[in-house]
């Protein structure tokens, strides 16, 4: 079995090429890849609820919805990201991982909901997509990420922890004084997260691949994957290029970051009215509240709209369109 490293840290062109090498099938293969900051999103997940949207577009970190369930992470080149696409059960590819962890003398383990723990510590989440009959399962491992910027755009639970997560529950709330929310979005489960670099001061990265290519019995090669793809054979290369540029086109789209979120409601103060806000597919659908004729002629303009909350709560924009 293959194991590729991915050259680049573009998030958009290495998720869609995870996704496409998966989709079409290019025969068994292990990922190890890197991003620049971003920040990824279960399928079911809402951005509203997960990510501190002002935080991330001031800061100009991508959101990408991923294919794969799950919950919200934050990405930089601290982060090695592993894709397992191979046909062997998650089970087999958690073992692999504590066996590379046991040769690097570190304490590993795995938790009820797949993340992998060290001293307590939860230093990555674990996700799977279905497709097809296949199975793709990722992780995220936090080596020497940017913990502060994780924390800045990561929206911590009311006991104030926020982490890298994929772990969720079916049905996700958040209030305050002034708003409340109820959501069919899966949403996070919060767990304190470490860099293993804070840990075991003397790992690395690099050190972390060389073992696993022991454990695995393989050898990574580097391989310039993003543009060109030359490492696969011609006729893989056209089956993998046929949909790269789709899914990529897909995950920058307002319409699948924003508009495949489950359905929310939304209870604001706006102007001395208790309002309800029904979202669907990332636009107002309805509102319910006791509303005088000048303030019900606005608020209709804003139905079928994109929802905005800083229409409702402040005066800054941090959504999309």
């Amino acid at each position: 079995m293959d194991t590729w490293l991915i050259e680049g840290l573009d998030p958009y062109k290495n998720t869609s090429l995870e996704t496409a090498l998966f989709k079409k099938n290019i025969g068994p293969k292990v990922l190890l890849w890197q991003n620049s900051p971003s920040l990824f999103i279960g399928r079911n997940q809402s951005p509203w609820h997960e990510v501190d949207l002002q935080q991330a577009f001031a800061g100009s970190v991508p959101i990408i919805r991923r294919h794969s369930g799950g919950g919200t992470v934050y990405h930089d080149p601290g982060n090695l990201n592993i894709s397992f696409f191979d046909g062997a059960s998650k089970g087999a590819h958690f073992d692999t991982l504590l066996k590379t962890f046991s040769l690097l003398g570190v304490p590993a383990r795995v938790g009820e909901r797949g993340e992998i723990t060290v001293q307590g510590y939860k230093i990555s989440g674990t996700a799977f997509y279905y497709f097809q009959g296949r199975m793709l399962h990722h992780l995220t491992m936090l080596f020497e990420a940017d913990i502060n910027r994780l924390w800045q755009y990561l929206k911590a639970d009311e006991g104030g922890v926020a982490s890298n997560d994929s772990s969720f529950s079916s049905v996700s709330s958040n209030s305050t004084a002034s708003h409340s929310t109820v959501s069919k979005a899966v949403a996070s489960v919060r767990q304190p997260v470490a860099n293993l670099c804070a840990l075991y001061p003397h790992l690395t990265i690099s050190d972390f691949v060389d073992a696993f290519d022991l454990i695995n019995g393989t050898k990574s090669v580097a391989k310039t994957l993003n543009q060109h793809i030359e490492v696969l054979k011609v006729d893989e290369k056209d089956l993998v290029m046929s949909i790269l540029g789709d899914v990529e086109k897909q995950l920058k789209s307002w319409e699948w970051t924003f508009g495949n979120t489950p359905e929310f409601s939304s209870h604001f103060d706006f102007m001395g009215t208790r309002l309800k806000l029904v979202v669907r597919n990332g636009r107002v659908f309805g509102i319910e509240g006791s509303l005088d004729s000048a303030v019900g002629d606005l608020l209709k303009e804003r139905l079928q709209k994109p929802f905005m909350i800083e229409d409702w709560q402040s005066n800054k924009r941090y959504d999309a369109n």
